[in-house]
């Protein structure tokens, strides 16, 4: 039997303490087609996809959302994934909102971009797709407590979340601004 190892190429040295958790921007796209990517010399970085889609912005409150990422490997069964959670808060239980979270829960391969607090830009759910798995609409007990929605994208990759220069590399793509509506 043969054994493959992946060869390390480098050690991980210990940075200066710069960098800040959450995420600043959330946008979301249900309906797309992928016509080309391109990698980093470490596939790691999505250097550029091409295809058609819109994503749609998703605005978020400071320090109500995040993006947690955990590998899970199964040595009896030879396997390895990555399991990303994408958690967004959004405050005010409104129908407007209500009635898009109601609709994203029904995509199975939903793909997201987000820039973190560090100004980094991440891309998810490129090869297996995500799905939102859990939401909670809560009105609140107390006066101070918060009344809104908290939903959770998960993905479930081969590899972890890709980085991306910006989203001019994800070309042929539109991008929608969120609005304000009224209800």
């Amino acid at each position: 039997m043969a054994i493959i190892n992946s060869l390390l190429t480098n050690g991980i040295n210990l940075d200066p303490i710069d960098s800040v958790g959450g995420l600043q921007q959330i946008w979301i796209c249900a309906s797309y087609s992928f016509t080309g990517a391109t990698f980093g010399a470490t596939a790691s970085r999505l250097d550029s996809l091409q295809g058609s889609g819109t994503f749609f912005q998703f605005d978020i409150a400071k320090d109500t959302a995040s993006w947690t990422e955990t590998a899970t490997i199964a040595p009896a069964s030879g396997t390895l994934f990555y399991q990303g959670d994408l958690l967004m808060v959004f405050h005010k239980l409104e129908q407007y909102r209500r009635n898009q979270l109601n609709l994203l829960s029904r995509n199975r391969f939903i793909r997201a971009v987000f820039l973190d607090n560090n100004n980094r830009w991440w891309f998810v759910g490129l090869r297996r797709g995500a799905q939102l798995t859990t939401g909670t609409n809560q009105s609140g007990l107390n006066p101070g407590d918060m009344n809104g929605y908290s939903y959770t994208i998960q993905t479930q990759e081969p590899d972890p979340a890709f980085f991306i220069t910006s989203t001019a590399s994800l070309t042929g793509f539109t991008w929608t601004a969120a609005t304000i509506v009224t209800t």
